[in-house]
Order: structure tokens, then sequence, then C-alpha cells
């Protein structure tokens, strides 16, 4: 939480019903005997065969079967049995990855301990660098073989469900990736993804939160890499672009606070250059974001977090499931969060009082010189020419400022002795109103938001070598904060609210003009999909992704010119406790101010991809991967109302249409495929 001397509580409860329906990434050695019927052929295509036919990740390279066959297999076998069938009399071996995909791997020798292998799971999650176990290290190096990853998209990847159309990243990529895998994200106590990102990644200049920095669109994601603006650091999903929200007055970034935590599989951050892989808009870096695909049965967990000091809660509800049908060719995937929050108020920590303690012990005489008084419990009151308070019967106060007590009902009452006994003091008190600029008790420290997505894809096996998915999503982020109109103002000398021989300026205590401050960003995704395998282990894809965004706002009231009107007039009376005394402000009041119509903007992407090994070198095949996609980006029309109903500004409609081409190869030098001795 915010306060340093706060503790977290932490409370999950997770609620797994074990409806296993042969869904998920799980070890084949746990699976049942299932009927297997793999006719004798080229190893390769028996190896496609029998993933679409046990439902498990296989991973191999194309050098490693190559002019290789096998005999087939036929019966009820468990998969291991199964698939030491198929490698019978091949030379090959085959091994689990932690993540329980499948590796095929040349058999150890005396002279070649697993040489040959260069792949390992494109799909699971891996352990990020600081979240390593000595047990997984361990584990890694005396399975040396499956360290290189397999550079093909990672939607390609055979048996996968994951539909990242972008290379799997790891922390040993030639580029300075960093990674966080679900684990750390599970384990960071993050309430959203922005929060998380501000955090952990130091190449993240962003240094507070859009809704605690009053950004008009309230509680969204920004991320700055390197300094060198949001707009200059893409951000995809899935590896694919999806819609930026807008105000209207320049493009935004995709809101990742629409996406809870808890779908999220890993995130991969290239924090350098990358407009030349990733086209325009990527001069700071990319932030992709993989969802999570790879759900058993149906899990359901909730998530309660709260702070010993106040009420400052979050609230997370999280369930997903999936579905195998016709013989396990056809994968349904289900998924939704909601979460929502509290908020948390200037008055529920120490931070204003504190600050004022130090800044007095500091400079004693500070507030002698400010023309406009602090905001306090109640009114405080300063002489607006900086010459000391002296009352209207010509009784001096020997300082410039005052403060009225609780309940005041003003000088009428007393004739000003309050305000004589209470000389020379401010109140320290917080001030009821909300206006976070006036260091109001009420003021929201941290935004709370409303966040809910709902998810789902359809990935069918039409043959062996065609596959299809289809997808969509639907998320959006309520967030709010509470606010308020400055109600605030100098009385002149000649008023008969007035009760000193000169000007003064008053800041009273009143919720009376309290509201809240809302945003809403919602995006709607589908994506649909071919996958086709080539010849000699080459894939292609066609996929379309269309993504709408649209975000709307409002501030809190504002006070009306007609009140420092009433004050100068000597109709309203700010040293009385204005709450107290039933004082009626709402017709100085208005709002609210500014409001923002819903824009929408809209992103088609079409796609073509294709990858897979060309020829062969001393360290292994080199990975080709080609990309050709459209962008067509529409952000619509829309207005900004502010006070009194006047339109402000008028956003026409914008469009933009870009396309590119990318490639990628990987080289590899120098592998365990070398075959050199240390």
């Amino acid at each position: 939480m915010i306060n340093i001397r706060s503790l977290a509580l932490r409370a999950a409860v997770t609620a797994a019903c074990s409806l296993w329906l042969g869904i998920g990434a799980v070890h084949a050695q746990e699976e049942k005997a299932k009927q297997f019927d793999i006719d004798a052929q080229s190893l390769s295509t028996a190896l496609s065969e029998f993933a679409r036919q046990s439902q498990q990740e296989i991973l191999f390279t194309p050098d490693l079967v190559t002019k290789k066959q096998t005999g087939g297999v036929r019966g009820v076998l468990s998969p291991i049995d199964a698939l030491t069938a198929i490698l019978k009399d091949t030379g090959l071996t085959f091994s689990m990855t932690p993540q329980g995909a499948i590796l095929v791997q040349p058999q150890k020798s005396t002279n070649n301990s697993g040489a040959g292998s260069r792949i390992r799971v494109a799909q699971a999650s891996e352990p990020s660098q600081d979240s390593e176990s000595p047990d997984s290290k361990a584990k890694e190096t005396s399975d040396e073989p499956s360290r290189e990853v397999l550079r093909v998209p990672e939607v390609l990847v055979m048996g996968s469900r994951m539909l990242n159309t972008d290379i799997k990243r790891t922390v040993d990529d030639p580029q300075p990736y960093v990674i966080f895998t679900r684990q750390a994200i599970e384990q960071s106590g993050a309430v959203d993804v922005n929060g998380f990102l501000k955090n952990r990644l130091t190449m993240n200049t962003t240094g507070g939160d859009a809704g605690q920095m009053g950004h008009v669109a309230g509680q969204i994601s920004t991320v700055n890499l390197r300094g060198l603006g949001s707009n200059q650091t893409l951000i995809l999903i899935d590896g694919r672009r999806a819609a930026r929200t807008t105000t209207g007055f320049s493009p935004g970034q995709v809101d990742l606070n629409t996406i809870p935590l808890a779908a999220i599989e890993r995130i991969e951050v290239l924090p350098t250059t990358a407009s030349a892989i990733y086209g325009g808009a990527a001069t700071g870096g990319v932030v992709n974001v993989i969802l999570r695909r790879d759900y058993q049965g149906f899990e359901t967990s909730i998530t309660y977090d709260n702070s010993f000091e106040s009420d400052a809660s979050n609230r997370r509800i999280d369930f997903a499931g999936g579905l195998n049908f016709f013989e396990g060719r056809t994968n349904v995937l289900l998924a939704g969060s909601f979460s929502d929050a509290n908020h948390l108020q200037v008055k529920e920590r120490d931070f204003l009082t504190e600050g004022r303690r130090k800044l007095l012990t500091n400079n004693p005489s500070f507030y002698d010189t400010i023309p406009i008084p602090m905001a306090g419990a109640t009114a405080n009151i300063v002489s607006t020419n900086g010459q000391p308070l002296v009352l209207d019967d010509g009784t001096p106060l020997g300082a410039v400022y005052t403060s009225a007590p609780a309940n005041y009902a003003g000088v009428a009452s007393d004739g000003g002795a309050a305000l004589v006994a209470n000389a020379g003091q401010y109140n320290m008190g917080f001030n009821k109103a909300a206006s976070y600029g006036m260091a109001a008790g009420n003021a929201s420290l941290v935004p709370a938001a409303r966040i809910q997505m709902m998810s789902g894809s359809v990935r069918h096996e039409f043959t062996p070598k065609l596959n299809a998915f289809l997808e969509a999503s639907h998320s959006e982020n309520i967030s709010h904060s509470h606010s308020s109109g400055l109600i605030y103002g100098t009385v002149p000398a000649n008023a008969a609210t007035n009760p000193f021989q000169q000007a003064i300026t008053i800041v009273p205590s009143t919720d009376q003009a309290n509201g809240l401050i809302e945003s809403k960003s919602a995006y709607e995704r589908f994506g649909a999909g071919l996958i086709y395998q080539l010849p000699g282990q080459w894939t292609v894809s066609a996929d379309y992704t269309f993504t709408e965004a649209q975000i709307s706002y409002r501030d809190a009231p504002y006070v009306l010119p007609t009140l420092a009107a009433a004050l100068t007039a000597g109709t309203l009376d700010l040293t009385r406790d204005l709450d107290a005394e039933g004082v009626d402000l709402s017709m100085y009041l208005g709002g609210p101010s500014p409001v923002g119509t819903p824009i929408k903007s809209t992103t088609k992407n079409p796609a073509l991809r294709l990858s897979g090994p060309i020829g062969s070198l001393w360290g292994g095949a080199p990975q080709l991967s080609l990309l050709l996609e459209q962008q067509d980006v529409n952000y619509g029309t829309g207005r900004q109302i502010t006070r009194g109903g006047t339109r402000a500004a008028f956003f026409p409609e914008r469009t933009q249409k870009i396309d590119s081409a990318y490639v990628e190869l990987r080289v590899p030098l120098v592998s365990a495929a070398n075959d050199v001795p240390w």
C-alpha cells in the first residue's frame, strides 16, 4: 500500500474443480492410455500425428528427423509407450521439459552428451533470472541441450495453444529483452499492469499513475520506455497491434490496465529502438503482453488485498477453463476476470501532516508569506496585502493570518473574539473538500478502478497440417477518484461579511463541491487465422485482427463566477462553518467539467507470417521469419465540453494506413551441435 508503515494483507482462495477433460499441457507421464493409430511413414509426419492424437506439445529440429522413417504404432498405449515405439531404431530419444513439453533429441553417447538438440518449449512460462530456484538451475545444467530456443512465431509451434504471433523472446535473446513470467506477476502483489511495470521495469520512466497525476482519462496505463514518450513505446497483445485510445488531442497508448494480471502468461519487453523489427511507434521499445492459453480443467480464484490502516481494499475474482471436442482436434478456452477497489484518501495517510510539520520545522515563517491560506479543518484566513490583521473595532491581531474554530457561527456571534484568540494559528486538520491541489483530506491518493474482461478462443485442427483459430475478448477499465471545485475567495475590506479593516482571503472547509472524476476505456478485440505446415518444417499463417477502443471521461463539479461575486457583495460569509450552519452552496456550483464524449478508434490488421529453417550450418539450421502486414487505423470524431456546456474542442475523424514487411534471421554460430569439448 502507499504508506511504508502499512502492511498489505493478502488472502487468496483458489478453488480448482477437478474436471480434467484432457485440457492443457499435461505431462505425458501423467496421461492415461489412449488409442493411437499412426502408420509407417516419415518420422516428421508421424511426430506431427502423435502430437495431434496425444494432445501433447512435441518439439524437434528439422535436421534431426530428416530422411528418418518410423514403423508407426497402433493400439491403446500411454503417450510414453507410443512415442517410444515411434522412435524405435531412429537413434533418437525424448525427454520432458520442466513445462511439460516433449523434447526429441539424439540418444546420448559417451562422446556426445546430448548434442544436436536445440529446442525447448515455446509455450509454457519460463522462470525469470531473478526467480530461478537452485533446483531449476540444476535441471537446466543437467539438461543443457534444451537451452536454445526455436526461433519461430509461437503460434506456429506444433501442439502449442498460445496465439502469440511474435517469436518467443528470452533473456538470452541477441537483443536485450526483459521477461516477466507468470510467477513473477503472481508474486508481485501489483493491482494492475501499469503498477507492475512501473515498479519493476527500470527502463520505464513513468514515475506515477496517470490518475494520481490528474490525467483526464483517469487510471489508464502509461509506459514510457527510455523517456522518449509513450507514443514511441509500442504495445502488442499476443504479438498483434491493438487500437490505441485517444482523448482527441493526440493518439494515446493501448490501455494495459484493461487486462487483468491473472490473464497474463508473461510480458516481454524490448527496451531499445525496435523500429526495424516492429515498424513505427517503436523508437523507445516494445512491450508484448502474452495472454494465458494453458488452462487445465476449470479453475476459479478469489483474491482480497487490504492494508491494516484504513480500508483501501482490492477485490478480484478470476475464472478460466477449457474443453476439447472431436477427439481433441478442437480446443475451446474461456476466461474472465472482475476486480474493483476502494479509494485511498489523503486523510488516511500521514503524508500531508508530516510534510507540514517538517516544513514548519525547517522554515517556521513559511506561512507568513503565502498569499492564499492553507486548507484546514475549519476556515483559514490571511491578510491579502500582507499586513497584520486588524478588526473593524480597532483590535489588532498581531499576525497576518488566523483561523475560525469548529462550528463557528460567524463574527456576528462573538464580535470576532474567536478570530483574535486564534491569531497567528492555522488550523492544520484535514479539509473536508476533495481537491488534491488544496491538499484536502477527501482527495484520492490512489484512484479506484473497476476492471473486467471476458475472452474466449477456439483452435481447430482440420488436418495434421492445417489449423485454424478464432479469438474474441471484451475488456473495460472504469476508474474514479474524489475531487472537488476550489471554494475560496477574496473578500474586500468594505464587504459586510469582512470583520477586518483590510481585504482578506478565506479557504473554508466544506464537502459540498465534492464529486468524482470518472473515466472509462473499453476494448473489443476479434482475431482469426489459418496455420499451415509446409514441407521442410516451414509454417505459414494468415490472420486478421480487429480491435476497437473507446474512451470517455467527466470531471468533478466546478465553482461558478457567482461565488466571487457573492463574496465581493458581502452576501456570503465564508468565515462561518458552512456545513454546520446549513449554508447551501449549490447555487454557486456547476458541472461536471470538462466532459469528453466517447471517442472510438479502430485498428484492422491483416498479416501473413512465414517461418522455417534454411539450410544447415555448423551450429545448426538458421531460422528465417518473415512478416507482411497492413495497419488500417481510424480515430473517430469527438468533443470536449467545458463549463456551461461550451464546446471547447472538436476532434475530426483521422485515418492512417501503413503497409510493412519485416524479416528476422537467426543464425546459430555456436551450439551443442558443434560437438566441441571444453
